[in-house]
């Protein structure tokens, strides 16, 4: 009979979740998705006799600061993965009013140096939070895109595509457009700077005609005049 043997991490996830002192780097929703990806990624088993050691991967990979703050609520810290998850949740995520985020999201308008794509993501992150129907999210995120986009121009273009199209459809004609828009100042045309030519005006002939008809007629010096004698 061949033996099966489960090959586990043993190191905790990088990054933690709060080293030190202070606000998260990283909002706990997205660390804790990010760390259940991680143990999907290295295959760790869901079998019952593991969630003790999950509980224990995940203490591990809070930091010093957040497994502080971890062994502050916990009255056991042996206590089971979703005990612990619901735990830091509780505490570290502020949840407000579906009004409020709702009111975030219409307000959230493309910044200065956003690209379309920073754009869309961030109106994404902001519409899962408003509660909207499942077959209206990606339609107001699609609203907001060609509201608050930016470039005048895009908006411009995106106005004369039909509502039927998707979302991805209306980013995609943006990014491009976005794109565009950066490389076209790279192809002007080079000016060119006229030479600068030397140009004696009339003036400027008299003037030294006149400072040669003073010179010495003999020697052709000017601090002395000689008239010619009549021949």
């Amino acid at each position: 009979m061949t033996e099966t043997r489960t090959f586990m991490a043993t190191q905790p996830f990088k990054p933690v979740f709060l080293a030190s002192a202070g606000q998260p780097p990283v909002p706990w929703e997205r660390w804790i998705a990010m760390f259940e990806d991680w143990l999907l990624a290295i295959g760790f088993p869901t079998a019952a006799e593991y969630p003790g050691r999950k509980a224990a991967l995940l203490r591990a990979s809070l930091g010093t600061e957040g497994y502080r703050i971890y062994a502050s609520l916990a009255t056991d810290l042996r206590e089971s993965y979703t005990a612990a998850t619901t735990r830091m949740e509780d505490y570290f995520v502020q949840k407000s009013s579906t009004v409020f985020q709702r009111a975030q999201f219409t307000r959230r308008q493309q910044r200065a140096g956003e690209t379309i794509s920073q754009y869309v993501a961030a109106l994404r992150e902001m519409a899962v939070k408003c509660e909207f129907p499942a077959d209206q999210l990606t339609e107001r995120v699609r609203n907001q895109l060609i509201a608050w986009c930016y470039s005048d121009r895009i908006r411009e273009r995106l106005l004369q595509e039909p509502a039927t199209k998707t979302l991805d459809e209306f980013v995609n004609l943006a990014v491009t457009m976005e794109r565009a828009m950066a490389e076209v100042p790279a192809l002007a045309p080079v000016e060119r700077k006229p030479v600068n030519r030397v140009k004696t005006t009339t003036t400027q002939r008299n003037q030294q005609r006149e400072g040669r008809s003073k010179a010495c007629f003999n020697c052709g010096q000017s601090t002395h005049f000689t008239v010619p004698l009549p021949a």
